[in-house]
């Protein structure tokens, strides 16, 4: 459908963008007329370029959401947690002021990451995998800390193409999905966490994407 408009209906039109656009850019530029639409100023934390897999959850159940993402360029798991918010104003708060960094090394090119409460134990761990040392849990602590990461035996941990946690058998504990090309495999979550258990589910086809 064709639409014409007379040069009367153009003139109105550039007027009003004329009018919007430069409130739209007062805006994201932090100006003081954020108040009156509804914005905080922004906050902005700078990494270097290559970060990927941004989560943003509740890892300690303090009641604000931490930040985690992976900085293979660096090789590093980066764990930011919230504390609490200071006091609203128009200067915009430090880093260090938001966040308690408690990233840890990646000991190789990390593949994937999910969350999950693994052992009950009210604290989000962290599950990665990657082709050097295959799958990689680290267990939350009392402290905002993680322990070092216990390894899960994983045959061909180059073919992994992604994991997913989820209680696949209803008994309150997350397992682990490990999905290949050709197959997905379950590592059953038992009371040790030992992953020892596990199910083959064969596709049919080698075409397999996500899970």
């Amino acid at each position: 459908m064709d639409l014409h408009l007379s040069d009367a209906e153009l003139t109105r039109m550039k007027t009003k963008l004329r009018l919007i656009i430069p409130v739209f850019f007062t805006v994201l530029q932090g100006h003081s007329a954020f108040a009156e639409i509804g914005f905080r100023p922004l906050e902005i934390l700078k990494f270097k370029h290559g970060i990927v897999r941004l989560a943003c959850r509740d890892l300690d159940l303090d009641g604000y959401d931490d930040l985690v993402f992976l900085n293979n360029r660096d090789s590093r798991i980066e764990v930011l947690f919230s504390k609490v918010p200071p006091a609203e104003t128009e200067k915009r708060p430090e880093f260090a002021e938001r966040f308690l960094n408690a990233g840890m090394i990646a000991d190789q090119h990390v593949r994937d990451i999910e969350l999950a409460d693994l052992n009950a134990d009210r604290r989000e761990d962290l599950v990665t995998i990657g082709a050097e040392q295959g799958l990689n849990i680290h267990y939350q602590q009392e402290g905002r800390i993680f322990s070092e990461p216990a390894r899960i035996f994983t045959e061909k941990p180059d073919a992994v193409l992604g994991i997913q946690l989820g209680d696949l058998d209803h008994d309150q504990r997350p397992d682990i999905l490990l999905l290949y090309r050709e197959k997905a495999e379950i590592l059953w979550n038992d009371d040790r966490q030992a992953f020892s258990e596990r199910s083959l589910i064969r596709f049919a086809k080698e075409n397999a994407n996500y899970a």
